[in-house]
């Protein structure tokens, strides 16, 4: 149920560093326009044009890299030849940075403020050091250099203003933070990296983004909302504002208050549409409209409104095509994942699988050739992992489990890694946990109960310490109550019924609680009918036919008025068949599988249902044939 909306901190993070020094050396040079070249905002703003003279020094300058590379593999120092190509290098990424900056004025100044930091750090032997350790990839090596630096340039300047402190704090958090995303850092030492950044100076809202983002991933919900509440008072311009209320929307949807999560999300539609507006010719705010259109899409999806929900996917999907179509390139997939998850999940939801699985390769291809590239990006990596998942989902409901499977043990083999590089990060927990629920899914389905079971208990072992040491957090509780629902429909498979009795309590007890807390989602409230459907099928198998079919009849006439809300909406259609398919196995609930055919017909007829909805519509049809 966690969303992740952390690539536009990314994008939109400004460093703040100290002044510039008098001069530096050859090295330091070298050093310092190594890392303006390979600094996230250089990167994101060549994405983003495509003349041919910036890609030819670009390609100049992967050229000389190489060279250099394979001379310092074979010296320890560099001959005449190999230094004059380090001058020729550095000349070409300085040459880079000044043209992308005459272009570009928002990159102009972020990456004047990022050199002054880097020129900062390489004016000293120790900093240069570090700088020439961060760019071979020792970031740790390199962080705890700049550590030892800090710590004895506060006792030098103790009697200096504490803003100042945070500026060369900021500066250190910011590789940190870099570095935490390729993987050689934990988000522990990154949060008290930005903490004590803002105990310096609490007056920049992108620490605050940043801060809540890391709260997010680290199970520290509270101070997540506070953080993201922080962001947006202090934001400065529209960029800091959409940061921000991105942000903010995802710790309300944590924190189950999903009516202003609501009102955020049409707040930041609005900024968007504004600036959009007024920079008709600038992509990224063309992206940021087509972000924040999908977000209230899929938020208006979730609350049943599935007509309006197409109305505002549809229309970020169509500046997404525009874009992606004036720049095919896959960094721009990367910005507008969300939006591809958000289409594939609307075409999912109106019966529309094989478009839901178009949009899920599509941008499944770009994730690939990005971690291709660069296997420590772990945005990409989250992203593709996602895609993953919903592309399981969605090829299940098709009816091919072999390539469900296929694609759902994919995402978990990459998911394990990332979580054994930090077991407590929630965010990478729910993935693992989410890609052992699919597969656990499948092999029931398969008929493999045991391994079924196997991926369910593991999935419930991950996530139990999480949900216990967030026992008031409602939504996650509701993460906790999907698996343990997940887990007692292998049980009741099994003929463990008492069990899985137990689970179905504990999921409906949470479920109804979190409805009932507040205007709730379509969504929770359709899984809770499940929950109901498969509680009255356990109480069945147990012999309490009164019983069952008092909980199927709750089931439907929850379903019901759901589908008064939203008829579009196939999964809501989904539940009432379930619920009238339970009842009419039972002799005396007035049910008829006639009903149930008729219901289901209608969807037949359009192409929209699942593999096993059309099982269910055959076996219905032959149970009518005995006994209509």
């Amino acid at each position: 149920m966690l969303k992740s909306h952390i690539a536009p901190i990314i994008g939109a993070f400004v460093i703040c560093v100290a002044a510039v020094p008098a001069q530096a050396t050859t090295d330091a040079s070298a050093e310092v326009a190594a890392t303006l070249y390979d600094a996230s905002a250089t990167q994101a703003a060549l994405a983003k044009t495509y003349d041919t003279n910036l890609r030819a020094r670009q390609a100049q300058i992967v050229t000389l890299r190489k060279q250099l590379s394979a001379e310092r593999a074979k010296r320890s120092e560099l001959s005449d030849n190999g230094r004059a190509r380090l001058t020729e290098l550095t000349a070409a990424e300085e040459s880079l940075v000044a043209q992308l900056a005459e272009r570009d004025r928002a990159y102009a100044q972020s990456i004047a403020i990022f050199r002054r930091g880097v020129t900062d750090i390489a004016s000293t032997p120790e900093g240069l050091k570090a700088l020439a350790r961060f760019n071979s990839g020792d970031e740790a090596g390199a962080l705890a250099i700049l550590d030892k630096l800090a710590a004895s340039n506060d006792a030098a300047r103790a009697k200096r203003d504490a803003i100042e402190s945070a500026v060369e704090k900021r500066r250190i958090a910011m590789l940190a933070f870099e570095a935490q995303w390729r993987g050689k850092l934990s988000t522990a030492d990154v949060i008290a990296r930005f903490e004590a950044v803002v105990a310096l100076d609490s007056n920049v809202s992108t620490d605050w983004s940043v801060l809540g983002s890391l709260y997010a991933q680290a199970n520290r919900l509270p101070d997540g909302l506070h953080a993201a509440r922080e962001a947006q008072r202090l934001a400065q311009d529209d960029s800091e504002r959409l940061m921000a209320l991105d942000l903010l929307a995802n710790s309300l949807l944590l924190h189950g208050d999903i009516a202003e999560e609501g009102k955020v999300l049409d707040e930041a539609v609005a900024i968007a549409r504004r600036r959009a507006g007024a920079n008709p010719a600038d992509v990224q705010a063309q992206v940021g409209l087509a972000i924040s259109l999908g977000n209230l899409g899929s938020y208006m999806r979730e609350q049943g409104h599935a007509a309006d929900a197409g109305l505002k996917i549809g229309e970020a999907l169509q500046i997404a095509g525009s874009l992606l179509q004036a720049h095919p390139k896959y960094d721009l997939f990367s910005q507008l994942s969300e939006l591809g998850l958000a289409g594939g999940e609307l075409y999912r939801t109106l019966g529309h699988y094989a478009e839901a699985r178009n949009i899920y390769e599509l941008f499944l291809t770009a994730h690939r050739a990005l971690i291709t590239t660069d296997p420590s990006n772990g945005i990409a990596v989250l992203q593709f992992e996602r895609t993953l998942l919903d592309s399981s989902r969605t090829v299940k409901l098709q009816g091919d489990l072999a390539a469900a499977k296929s694609v759902a043990e994919e995402a978990l083999s990459i998911a394990r890694r990332q979580l054994q590089t930090e077991p407590g990060n929630m965010l990478k927990q729910l993935i693992v946990t989410q890609a052992l629920e699919i597969l656990s899914d499948i092999e029931l389905s398969r008929g493999k109960l045991t391994d079924a079971r196997k991926d369910a208990d593991e999935a419930v072992a991950i996530f139990g310490p999480t949900a216990k040491s967030n026992s008031g957090n409602l939504m996650v509780q509701a993460q906790m109550a999907d698996l343990e629902y997940y887990r007692g429909r292998v049980m009741l498979a099994q003929g463990d019924i008492a069990d899985a009795l137990d689970d179905f309590r504990r999921a409906a007890a949470t479920m109804q609680q979190l409805i009932e807390s507040g205007p709730g989602t379509g969504d929770f409230v359709s899984e809770f009918i499940q929950i109901l459907t498969d509680f009255a099928k356990a109480t069945a198998a147990k012999g309490d036919l009164v019983g069952a079919r008092t909980s199927y009849q709750q089931a439907l006439k929850v379903a019901q008025k759901l589908i008064a809300v939203d008829p579009a909406n196939i999964e809501w259609q989904r539940n009432q068949w379930i619920a009238l398919d339970g009842l009419a196995r039972l002799t005396d609930s007035g049910v008829t599988w006639k009903q149930v055919i008729a219901l289901m017909e209608p969807f037949e007829a359009k192409g929209m249902l699942s593999a096993e909805d059309r099982t269910m519509l055959d076996a219905s049809r032959k149970q009518e044939e005995v006994r209509p």
